[in-house]
């Protein structure tokens, strides 16, 4: 993992997407808006990363919906349109 050190604590410069770090290929500069000094090269997202974290992202959308009752998972299905979900058109 890459990390950079801000105020002492390590912190990620990758994406966090599914549960895991992911690296991009391309970074960016990311500097402080205090100062202007460069903290670190930040992972920049990509066509790649963006479908990953979609995916994703609609795979969990109603995890947490599980501990809910029932009406509240409906609510959360009616508000995770198809087109959000892999391989639906």
């Amino acid at each position: 993992m890459n990390t950079s050190k801000i105020a002492g604590v390590d912190v990620s410069t990758e994406h966090f997407i599914d549960g895991k770090r992911v690296a991009s290929k391309q970074t960016f500069e990311d500097c402080s808006p205090i100062d202007g000094q460069h903290l670190a090269d930040v992972s920049a997202g990509g066509a790649a990363e963006v479908d990953a974290a979609v995916a994703a992202a609609a795979d969990h959308a109603c995890l947490d919906a599980l501990a809910l009752p029932i009406k509240s998972l409906t609510q959360c299905r009616w508000r995770s349109p198809p087109r959000f979900r892999p391989g639906t058109e």
